[in-house]
């Protein structure tokens, strides 16, 4: 599979590294010049990188919201891009969902 669709999104991933989540994913966005690239930290040649952060997996993303259960109570799946229940199972397999999950958790300051 593609590591893109396995992992969170280039404006998700730097949006959770400016709330401060840990930058120690497997995966990771770096930008050189105007264009982004998505690699794993021992093929980035750090010297010309810039914007580097954590795009995290989609188990990654499930350890860190194991972290937090007791607040995803709440959480409102609809405002979070989750239409119903039909969607729910579809939704928790997405990083870029769950990625916005902790985003609001965390700028709610509940975590």
């Amino acid at each position: 599979m593609i590591a893109e669709k396995q992992t969170t999104n280039k404006e998700l991933s730097k949006k959770m590294k400016n709330l401060g989540f840990p930058q120690d994913s497997f995966f990771f966005w770096y930008e050189m010049g105007s264009e982004s690239f998505l690699n794993i930290p021992d093929d980035i040649d750090y010297s010309r990188a810039s914007e580097l952060c954590s795009a995290y997996t989609l188990s990654e993303l499930g350890e860190l919201i194991k972290k937090y259960k007791d607040h995803l109570k709440n959480v409102d799946l609809q405002e979070m891009g989750c239409a119903g229940e039909e969607d729910i199972a579809e939704c928790n397999f997405n990083p870029d969902f769950l990625a916005r999950i902790l985003i609001n958790l965390k700028e709610k300051k509940l975590i």
